[in-house]
């Protein structure tokens, strides 16, 4: 008898504990932060030598889980790009929006595989230098970013610090 009451008491301690922990909540609008910008030199293959490239680092959370592409085989295309940028380049003080010939735009893959709405955190990293105008200037540039969750929701703007173009 003082066996089962000893489990019993372990088993509702244990269950207390477990039963208690809060569920993670974060709003369903996603919401970023600027973690870092990084210049790294890559290999590219096509030029056979190093070329230097820029990858942005964002943390974020998404209370519904819907943030990034909804399938795994969806396209990229306007209805799936879901990560904007606004690029700046310093003139005379004052910083102006650059406006290049295509759209900045990213998407975020798939990030929910279950397809069911739970929280998400996470890092979201992006090889930005796939912009060509990074390469063919020596300005001081900056970009802001947001993203956009599967049911439209826009998160907050975030701002990188400056950083110089690549000319060589």
């Amino acid at each position: 008898m003082k066996n089962i009451l000893k489990i019993s008491v372990v088993l509702s301690i244990f269950l207390s504990i477990f039963s208690c922990q809060k569920k993670t909540e974060y709003p369903i609008v996603p919401a970023i932060t600027f973690k870092s910008l990084n210049k790294i030199a890559r290999m590219d293959t096509s030029i056979l030598g190093n070329i230097d490239s820029l990858e942005l680092v964002l943390d974020f959370t998404d209370g519904d889980g819907d943030l990034g592409l909804p399938t795994e085989n969806s396209k990229t295309d306007s209805t799936t790009l879901n990560t904007y940028f606004t690029l700046f380049k310093m003139k005379n003080n004052v910083w102006e929006e650059i406006k290049p010939v295509s759209p900045i735009e990213y998407f975020i893959p798939n990030l929910n595989s279950t397809g069911k709405a739970k929280a998400l955190k996470g890092v979201i990293m992006i090889d930005v230098s796939i912009f060509p105008y990074f390469y063919f200037t020596t300005d001081t540039l900056r970009l802001n970013v947001f993203v956009k969750d599967n049911a439209g929701n826009k998160s907050n703007v975030v701002t990188s610090p400056n950083f110089f173009g690549f000319y060589k």
